[in-house]
């Protein structure tokens, strides 16, 4: 973790756990990732069905990019957004996509009670994005389709629609 890049951050809301780049770095691809989840499960005690956690990677070089995500707190409680450094095999630099999340406000949000919302979270970030020309609103659509199935572990065995739980934007 650096000192320059923490005392660059934009708002309080927003947490930089294991940030090793600057944020002015350029941003070749934008890729909305969901998590696996290995044993298919859900949370049965609060009758949930499986899911899978998502982010978005900001891909900045051939092996880096920044997971954005968004994390619970304690049921209620607004959740943070996490920025963190990844070294990984995304149009904008990473300043552009935190500039449109803080300018829209959806680092002030609440998931909901059960702990889920981030797929109702970048479902709402994709959509801004497309507004201000970063990503193109067929790719917006296509990641928005995708957002609402659950996807299968191990990778390739398909998906099935799977409601969005939503969060509450808040501020």
């Amino acid at each position: 973790m650096t000192s320059a890049a923490i005392s660059t951050l934009p708002h309080p809301m927003i947490g930089v756990p294991l940030f090793e780049n600057p944020l002015d770095i350029p941003v070749l691809t934008i890729h909305f990732v969901a998590d696996e989840n290995p044993e298919n499960l859900g949370d049965p005690r609060a009758g949930l069905e499986p899911t899978n956690h998502w982010s978005l990677f900001l891909a900045t070089g051939s092996a880096s990019s920044v997971r954005v995500e968004v994390v619970p707190n304690a049921p209620g409680s607004p959740g943070m957004v996490v920025l963190e450094s990844k070294r990984c095999a995304v149009t904008g630099t990473t300043p552009d996509v935190l500039e449109v999340i803080i300018a829209k406000k959806r680092d002030k949000y609440i998931l909901a009670p059960v702990g889920e919302g981030c797929r109702f979270w970048l479902h709402t970030v994709v959509d801004d994005l497309a507004d201000a020309g970063i990503v193109s609103r067929a790719d917006a659509v296509e990641t928005q389709e995708c957002l609402a199935k659950y996807w299968f572990f191990p990778k390739g065995t398909g998906s099935v629609a799977r409601p969005i739980t939503k969060g509450t934007f808040f501020g």
